[in-house]
């Protein structure tokens, strides 16, 4: 993997350059970036996905819960084009599945896919006057859009200064986007990050943003999406997995750390389910005594195996799937009290 990450280093150098040429034909005004006149709070990153973007968009949705709040996301793996309302009863074929669960979770804020920010943005304006705030989901690389708070999400075990660009890294945008972020998360932290690892990443991140903040994932509820009879996932006493997400790693060792684990099926990130698929898992519980194994899942992959749990063969395999949420630790006060000044700002 080292080798082909060499050989493809020229080509990363030419993206690198262009990106940067990009990013300078805006920030001296040749291209141009339009400011909405509503309140906008960008969540995003450089690189490619994996970062913890929709459990941030969550925290800032219970963060601000009084507020008349809308979220605008590409909704990435859908299959519908334009402008498109997202409910509950929403498939991830039409939103995808990060907007569907945001809209399943948070029913009084609006949801709205469109993959031209700007269009989505006069839409909800337009249609939802009451909208006092849009969070915009993976919108950094937008650069026609200029957010009024801008928030960059990296990885402690790959940080984007220690990265490449595509195509023998990650970076998909030029790091002195950086440069434009009003808040640095470090995400997906040990809970016991010790201060010296802390004040080293700062140092590095400082350059880019005063304000650098971590935080760690909080593995909550285990809920059944079909519970098989059962309603915990302790009743059985084996566990297989089923992921479809960019980093499936951390959530693979959090589950066998807990849990009996036999088996890990794995699928590329926004990974569409098909019946086969689910025709496989239910012949591999079959391979065990009845009751003896069930699957876990993410929640996010949970969105997408929802249609099937609409037949009746589905209600027959016990699937469940492990809600996450975030914990910014010593640095929660930090990070409210500048979204909610933001948020409060007249």
């Amino acid at each position: 993997m080292q080798k082909i990450r060499t050989l493809l280093l020229p080509f990363s150098f030419v993206y690198g350059w262009i990106l940067w040429l990009r990013n300078a034909l805006y920030n001296r005004g040749i291209l141009k970036s339009v400011s909405p006149s509503i309140k906008t709070i960008a969540i995003g990153n450089i690189s490619l996905g994996g970062t913890g973007k929709t459990p941030h968009i969550e925290y800032i949705l219970t963060l601000l819960a009084h507020k008349n709040l809308a979220v605008l996301s590409r909704g990435y793996g859908r299959k519908s084009n334009g402008t498109l309302n997202v409910n509950a009863e929403s498939s991830t074929l039409e939103a995808g599945d990060e907007p569907l669960q945001i809209a399943r979770k948070f029913p009084n804020a609006k949801v709205v896919v469109d993959g031209n920010r700007l269009r989505g943005i006069a839409y909800i304006q337009k249609h939802y006057p009451e909208t006092e705030l849009i969070l915009l989901d993976d919108a950094l690389q937008h650069r026609k859009l200029k957010a009024g708070l801008n928030i960059l999400l990296t990885t402690i075990d790959q940080p984007f200064t220690k990265d490449y660009y595509l195509p023998s890294g990650n970076l998909r945008d030029h790091k002195i986007r950086a440069k434009d972020a009003d808040i640095i998360v470090v995400t997906k932290c040990p809970k016991n990050l010790h201060i010296t690892q802390v004040e080293y990443l700062k140092s590095k991140l400082s350059k880019y943003s005063k304000k650098v903040i971590f935080d760690h994932i909080n593995y909550k509820n285990i809920s059944a999406l079909t519970d098989g009879g059962v309603k915990s996932i302790k009743d059985y006493s084996k566990v297989f997995l089923i992921t479809g997400i960019a980093k499936p790693d951390f959530f693979r060792k959090k589950a066998i750390a807990q849990f009996n684990v036999v088996k890990h099926f794995d699928f590329r990130d926004h990974y569409q389910f098909k019946e086969a698929d689910v025709e496989r898992f239910r012949n591999f519980i079959g391979s065990f005594a009845p009751g003896e194994i069930a699957a876990l899942t993410t929640e996010k992959d949970a969105m997408r195996l929802l249609d099937f749990n609409k037949t009746s063969n589905q209600s027959q395999m016990p699937l469940f799937y492990w809600e996450i949420g975030i914990d910014f630790g010593d640095f929660k006060m930090d990070f409210d009290n500048l979204i909610i000044d933001y948020a409060e700002r007249t």
